[in-house]
């Protein structure tokens, strides 16, 4: 079964695709393996290329946050589409140099979107909900 979307995913008229990573882990976070612990332990990232409109997941691979798994993903990616795309990635920067190299600069529209929180967002979301219970009172 895992096998089918992998084979019949392809030539993919999409506009729009995003991509991003999912972290997870596997046994133990990064930070708590230990040695003799079960092999391949620790942090998994889940790379993932969506067709904005559709949901639909064209391209995935699941490895490190490196460019060793970035320039893969991003060629299996670029092997399902039929036509060119304009590509959103967050700020990692080994979507730079792995979209350079699979799609060079002129055969994508290739932009990074970066979100930018408060230093403390926390802080900033508990003062958002005051500001709003206020104007509203109590619910």
């Amino acid at each position: 079964m895992r096998e089918a979307p992998r084979r019949t995913v392809r030539g993919i008229r999409a506009k729009r695709v995003q991509c991003d990573e999912l972290w997870s882990f596997c046994y133990a976070k990064e930070k708590n393996v230990r040695e003799g612990m079960v092999s391949g332990a620790g942090d998994l990232w889940t790379w993932i290329g969506l067709d904005a409109d559709s949901k639909l997941a064209i391209a995935w691979r699941v490895g490190d946050r490196g460019l060793d798994t970035a320039l893969p993903f991003v060629k299996d990616l670029a092997s399902r589409l039929a036509n060119r795309v304009q590509l959103t990635t967050d700020g990692h920067h080994v979507y730079l140099l792995a979209v350079r190299d699979v799609f060079g600069w002129e055969g994508v529209d290739y932009s990074m979107l970066i979100k930018r929180s408060p230093p403390n967002v926390w802080a900033a979301l508990a003062t958002a909900r005051r500001r709003a219970l206020g104007q509203r009172g109590r619910p």
